[in-house]
């Protein structure tokens, strides 16, 4: 779909109806399809175009099964080069931050629509579209992946609570801690703590 037009024919009639209100398709552009993992290996992806999505940049990443057996793997695939697409925006992202002198805390994750557009002999696409289904537990993984990650703040949490972490409250204190000018007067609670645990 090197053809601008043809391609937002195409969004026009596939995008999912819960996105598509939200996209611009006259803003439409092809995009380099190269990145660089953290392995630096490299990957191509069909085709990458960048859009208008409520306003900021976004990308819709239809990827092509050209096998005639659909592979189990490809929702995988979609997924990491879902994310390789997002890290390369980032990264852009920071250089623009950079130099104008503003914090890369200002940088924000794109939103990236995977389209997976199958033609094989079996039909229908005979695997989940869930990544979740991918997991050895799938009902496990929802309750992770569902959920923001789990913070350990220890900034927070009073130092008679960590005193009784039972084995790691010594290197929980000391980590809360590392950053304080005078560590002496933490010594007698790291002393006591080591010699109960």
């Amino acid at each position: 779909m090197q053809d601008i037009t043809i391609a937002r024919s195409f969004f026009d009639v596939h995008l999912p109806s819960h996105i598509k209100p939200y996209c611009d398709l006259s803003s439409l552009k092809i995009q380099p399809t190269e990145f660089v993992d953290q392995s630096m290996r490299r990957r191509h992806v069909d085709m990458l175009y960048s859009l208008s999505i409520q306003g900021r940049l976004g990308y819709v990443y239809p990827l092509v099964e050209h096998k005639s057996q659909a592979d189990f793997w490809t929702i995988w695939d979609i997924h990491t080069y879902t994310v390789a697409v997002m890290q390369a925006d980032l990264k852009r992202q920071f250089t623009q931050l950079k130099q104008q002198k503003q914090p890369a805390s200002q940088a924000r994750l794109p939103i990236v629509v995977p389209l997976l557009f199958y033609h094989g002999h079996t039909s229908p696409f005979p695997h989940s579209i869930d990544l979740i289904d991918y997991f050895y537990d799938p009902v496990l993984a929802k309750k992770v992946w569902a959920q923001p990650c789990t913070l350990i703040d220890l900034t927070v949490i009073p130092d008679q609570d960590l005193q009784n972490h039972p084995q790691i409250a010594f290197l929980e204190l000391l980590l809360k801690h590392i950053h304080c000018r005078d560590l002496v007067e933490y010594a007698q609670v790291f002393l006591e703590v080591l010699r109960r645990d």
